[in-house]
This record gives C-alpha cells, structure tokens and sequence, in this order.
C-alpha cells in the first residue's frame, strides 16, 4: 500500500480469488490493539465481507455504491470471482477531471 500509495488493498488466494480488503483504517486499528503486531497474517485485520462491482458496471453506479455502503473503494469481480481491478474514490474524481477537460 505504501510503496503504491494506496489506502486500499484487496486480498486475493492464489487463484486471485477475492478473500478480503484492507485499508489503512484498519490497520491502524487492528495495531492499536495490546498484543498485536506487524507479523500478524493480514487475515485478522481484513474485512472479509466485502462489497464488489461487476466490470460492467458504469462509473456512476460504483460511485452510488461506494457512497451507500459508506466505503473508499471496490473491488471488481469477473463471473469466475477472480479479481480484476480496483476503483477507489481517487479513481472516480480523476475519472471525472478527465471527462470535464474533453
């Protein structure tokens, strides 16, 4: 995350399977807490429940649903729930700077 300057991160198996997301937020937390530390697995801060997007999907539908569900980003899940992208907030607004400069 800090090498991609990223606050979000999605967490895939090795058929990059969709098992989580991540953000700062909850690392913070999750360091926060007595007894936990930087070698912990990442399993124990990551939401495993975790809100997605379709490819198909357009850019005003994700925006409604990362604003409804009060989230920074989504991953975007293909048919096979393998992984395919990530649109976060800063996506959308550089999205939307693009567009208006046409």
């Amino acid at each position: 995350m800090e090498k991609h300057k990223k606050s979000v991160a999605v967490v895939v198996d090795e058929n990059d399977q969709l098992q989580g997301i991540i953000v700062k937020a909850d690392i913070y937390r999750f360091l926060r807490q007595p007894g936990h530390f930087e070698d912990y697995p990442v399993q124990l801060a990551m939401t495993k429940s975790v809100v997605t997007v379709n490819p198909e999907d357009d850019i005003i539908t994700v925006a409604k649903i990362i604003r409804e569900n009060n989230i920074s980003a989504v991953p975007v899940i293909d048919n096979n729930n393998k992984v395919v992208g990530l649109i976060g907030l800063e996506d959308i607004v550089d999205y939307l700077i693009q567009k208006s400069q046409i």
